[in-house]
């Protein structure tokens, strides 16, 4: 299955995470960055027209602005394990 070509912008990005300046924004893209490449090692192709996959990535973000000195984990949250799950039943689906 190809990438999806659509990305969140960095407005889009701090707007979902309630960042107010330029530092934590910066940050809030290199995050972004960590969690599509994990998403994709799950086996989850970037979609960023896919609620779910936003969803992801917004949770990651959140996560990492506000404790950057804990690893994070998608296995943590049985919510986001399944969402991992239903994207990655989804797009196997979608190339069939």
């Amino acid at each position: 299955m190809a990438t999806d070509t659509t990305d969140m912008t960095q407005e889009e990005l701090i707007r979902f995470v309630h960042v107010d300046n330029g530092d934590e924004a910066t940050n809030a893209m290199a995050y972004k960055e960590s969690a599509e490449e994990a998403l994709l090692i799950a086996g989850v192709y970037k979609n960023y027209s896919n609620p779910l996959y936003k969803r992801l990535i917004v949770a990651f973000v959140a996560r990492s602005i506000t404790s950057p000195d804990i690893p994070f984990s998608f296995a943590q949250s049985e919510i986001l394990s399944s969402y991992i799950i239903q994207l990655r039943n989804l797009q196997e689906m979608s190339s069939k």
